[in-house]
This record gives structure tokens, sequence and C-alpha cells, in this order.
């Protein structure tokens, strides 16, 4: 049995069948592979932040590089200032030495227990000493300008045993210490 078409039914035949195809070869081939460019721009855009955060990563790396040196020195100066352990005969030698340099005649340390803070520890430090004004003002001066971390938080000025112009002075100073160094109580 032959099936005769006509002309024009052979051609809506011939389109149906191509248009099919077409459609198939979308559904089976071109869609997967769009799929597959929108993940791999989705990655594309994820792996550009990464690389640009590691960019800003790796300047700021070269920044501190750059001022390695710089800030080694600060941390040496620091350290200096505000040792990782109490050293305290080595901290009342310096404050005796201070003393003794600024023409003191007279003087006592008592220290305290250690205070622990957040970031740093502080040694409570009784200072009285006995003077004249000015080799009481350089003391002061000097205990200031020493390498160790010393704050001094109260001075008492009274006139001293031999009376006048020898002077009194009641001081109340702590040394800093940093945290890490401290011995856990």
């Amino acid at each position: 049995m032959k099936l005769k078409m006509s002309q024009r039914e052979q051609m809506m035949l011939i389109s149906v069948v191509v248009v099919l195809l077409i459609v198939l070869f979308a559904f089976f081939v071109v869609m997967p592979k769009m799929n597959q460019i929108k993940d791999l721009r989705a990655q594309q855009k994820s792996e550009n932040k990464e690389l640009e955060s590691a960019k800003a990563t790796l300047d700021r790396l070269k920044g501190l590089k750059k001022n390695s040196a710089k800030i080694e020195a600060e941390m040496a100066g620091l350290k200096l200032k505000m040792p990782e352990n109490p050293q305290l005969p080595s901290l009342l030698i310096e404050i005796n030495t201070i003393a003794s340099e600024a023409g003191i005649d007279f003087i006592t340390i008592s220290p305290g227990e250690l205070s622990q803070l957040e970031e740093y520890a502080e040694i409570p430090l009784n200072i009285t000493i006995t003077g004249r004004f000015f080799d009481l003002i350089d003391f002061l001066y000097r205990i200031r300008s020493n390498v160790r971390e010393i704050k001094v938080t109260s001075v008492s000025i009274g006139e001293g045993s031999e009376g006048l112009p020898d002077l009194s002075v009641s001081i109340e100073a702590s040394a800093l210490v940093m945290q890490q160094g401290v011995p856990e109580a």
C-alpha cells in the first residue's frame, strides 16, 4: 500500500520534522550548554571576588613587609617598656639608679601584688623619696622618660624630716607588664 501525498502535504511533513528536530536539538543540546555557561559565569564571578580579596590581602601584606622593620622596632621598644614578665628586681634597681642620678637623698620602694587587667598587668609601687625640690622634679622627669613604662597615679609632697628646703614625697605608681607573660593566678 502506497500512500500518496500531495506536494503540499510533503512540505508540511518535512517542515514538522525539521521543527521537531530543531526543538529536540535545542532541548537536548543547546539548553544544557546554556545552563553550563550560566553556572560557569556564576563561578567566574565568585572567583573574581576571591581574586579581588586576595589582591587586597596581598597589597596589605606588601605594605606590612615594607614597614616590617619599623614595626619590629616598635615592638622591641614596646617590649622594653612593657616586658612579658614583671622583672621586679631589675625594676627596683632601675628606680634606685634613677633616684641616685637625680640626687635624691633617701628612697624607699614598696611593690604591691601584681594586678591583672585585660591586655596588661600592673605592679603597684609606693615610692617615698626625700630630697630638694629640683632633685625631686628631676626624679619625676627621669621616671617619665625611663625605658620601662611606669605610670604615676598620685604624688603627695610635704616638708622633709629635717625641715625645708628638704621635701618628702610619696608617689603611687604602677609598672606595666604584658598580659601574656603574666602567670595565671
